[in-house]
């Protein structure tokens, strides 16, 4: 069955993240633990299972802050490139002919190792909690309450993220929602997206199994740019060995990966709200070697905001997308 969670509900009350406020956040149910960090964006640093931890840091949080990722962040308002910094800006349902356009300074994003903008712009960003139990945990941000986020982004808006750790004898999960609503006057192009850094206790990742379904896989460009052309991927089930993945893929139905070894397994499910998924997997002369593997879901193509390939949302609209982790 294909995975559908509730949306987190907005709160109408407005609400400041206080110093009295922790800055990491456990979550408990049964075997499974998670840690949250609602003063750094919500970022997830730890999944754990009977103490085994399925999550990994290849960066610290303060080079997370520079503009590394690690753990299980949220890439906010575009998940991986543009290929520049200016891009159309909807009117009505499309941009017409006369559109005007966003234009941004390089110098106030991060940018990959090719100058190109990279994984948005919230990282730093403290997110209010508005509701909080043993297992769960939801907290908004406000974006039109930050000019400097407008300058790239000029689309007045709500996120609400909510992550809820779930037990069912022996199913030890955890979902991630995400709810974006439009609280500006025009359509906005919804373009987010996670990147979690996945392992396995098991050692080396090459004798890790990775499961992914039949999809279309994007060309992309020497820069890891979208082509705009697809091509129809097989269901691949094999062990890693010597593998290495930077791909960019478009979901249909079949939307369960699976990462496994012979004693523990971790089952990826998206929702309809997650259309397109990046998979990064670097060999060791990568900018970022290790022991890891990201499966990262998309609301939209890389590069959407600048090829107008982004769903956009109406205004007093809300967008919803959800994934679940499944840890054995």
């Amino acid at each position: 069955m294909r995975y559908v969670r509730t949306p987190p509900a907005f709160r109408r009350e407005t609400a400041r993240v206080t110093d009295s406020e922790p800055d990491a956040i456990t979550l408990r149910n049964g075997r499974s633990t998670l840690t949250v960090h609602p003063k750094v964006a919500m970022i997830a640093t730890s999944l754990m299972l009977d103490n085994t931890e399925f999550l990994t840091m290849p960066r610290t949080l303060a080079q997370y802050r520079d503009g590394s990722c690690t753990g299980m962040p949220l890439l906010h308002p575009w998940a991986n490139r543009l290929e520049h910094c200016r891009y159309p800006q909807p009117v009505n349902e499309r941009p017409t002919d006369n559109e005007s356009f966003v234009e941004f300074d390089p110098n106030s994003v991060h940018l990959d190792a090719n100058g190109l903008a990279l994984h948005g712009t919230i990282r730093t960003q403290p997110f209010v909690v508005q509701a909080r139990t043993a297992n769960a945990i939801t907290a908004n941000f406000d974006f039109a309450c930050h000019p400097e986020l407008l300058a790239s982004f000029p689309f007045p808006h709500e996120i609400a993220i909510s992550y809820e750790l779930v037990a069912s004898g022996v199913e030890h999960r955890c979902e991630i929602t995400t709810a974006v609503r439009n609280t500006g006057a025009t359509p906005m192009p919804i373009s987010f997206g996670w990147h979690p850094f996945f392992a396995l206790p098991s050692r080396p990742r090459s004798a890790w199994r990775l499961r992914t379904p039949a999809c279309q896989r994007h060309e992309l460009t020497e820069l890891l740019l979208p082509t705009g052309i697809t091509f129809a991927q097989p269901e691949i089930d094999d062990v890693i060995g010597e593998r290495t993945y930077d791909d960019h893929f478009a979901l249909t139905d079949d939307r369960i990966f699976v990462i496994s070894d012979d004693q523990h397994s971790i089952i990826v499910e998206f929702d309809d709200g997650y259309q397109h998924l990046q998979i990064y997997l670097p060999g060791a002369d990568g900018l970022l070697p290790g022991d890891f593997v990201c499966i990262e879901p998309m609301t939209a193509p890389t590069n959407a905001l600048v090829a107008q390939t982004a769903p956009l949302l109406s205004p007093a609209a809300t967008y919803t997308a959800a994934f679940s982790i499944t840890l054995t």
